[in-house]
């Protein structure tokens, strides 16, 4: 439910999202063009090893809406030679959601899985 609430907040901040497709916030839609500067950031908040240890990650409009060529662009979302902008954010299975590349290409990230504490 992570990914719904995240879209249903952006859908009641921001009007003009909420004339956008259900295709678009499943990531299989491109729409043409869209006000990314009327968009929000994104604040996540992520639980440490300790249970008061939160770690907060704020992400801008421009890594979950991104600009891509056509050939990312289904056939139905007639964005022409152009390409368009795509919601890439998505849910990666029932109950679980996939933070993955939108964070990974703004955060620096570290993967160390011989560190003891575990970092």
């Amino acid at each position: 439910p992570i990914l719904a609430n995240v879209v249903a907040a952006i859908k009641l901040l921001v009007p003009d999202a909420r004339i956008l497709p259900p295709e678009f916030w499943k990531g299989s839609l491109c729409v043409s063009s869209i006000d990314i500067a009327q968009m929000p950031w994104l604040r996540m908040e992520l639980e440490g090893d300790a249970r008061d240890t939160v770690v907060m990650l704020d992400l801008p409009p421009c890594r979950y809406l991104q600009r891509v060529p056509a050939e990312y662009c289904s056939a139905t979302s007639n964005t022409g030679e152009e390409g368009g902008y795509l919601f890439a954010m998505s849910a990666s299975s029932p109950g679980h959601n996939l933070l993955g590349q939108v964070l990974f290409e703004h955060f620096y990230v570290a993967h160390d899985a011989s560190a003891s504490p575990r970092i």
